[in-house]
């Protein structure tokens, strides 16, 4: 007969066994000493600090990047935002007038 771990009623339980059982919030436990390295409950234990590490990168992560988000607006273009600190910085040559009016035209013909 295997042991149950946790029962709402002692009934069916032999007598010499019953004082083995604590309660606990209205149910019945059995006492184990030792459950921490029962293969399971190391399984168990393993997998839910990784998914606590994970859950807290996570968490670091979003935080970090609602930071860098903050302020800026909702039309906000990243791909123009690098192109412009790029010509700023000199790594792409500036737009001439012409090159200007010709993107102007190709966009007014598509809208």
């Amino acid at each position: 007969m295997a042991l149950k771990t946790v029962l709402d009623n002692l009934d069916d339980v032999p007598e010499a066994l019953r004082a083995e059982y604590k309660e606990i919030d209205g149910r019945f436990v059995l006492d184990l000493d030792g459950i921490d390295v029962h293969p399971t409950v190391v399984n168990l234990k393993t997998a839910h600090e990784r998914q606590k590490q994970t859950n807290r990168t996570l968490q670091s992560d979003l935080t970090a990047a609602r930071t860098r988000l903050e302020g800026l607006p909702d039309d906000f273009d990243a791909d123009a935002y690098e192109a412009l600190q790029a010509q700023a910085e000199g790594k792409a040559p500036a737009k001439t007038d012409e090159q200007v009016a010709q993107i102007r035209q190709q966009l007014e013909r598509k809208h």
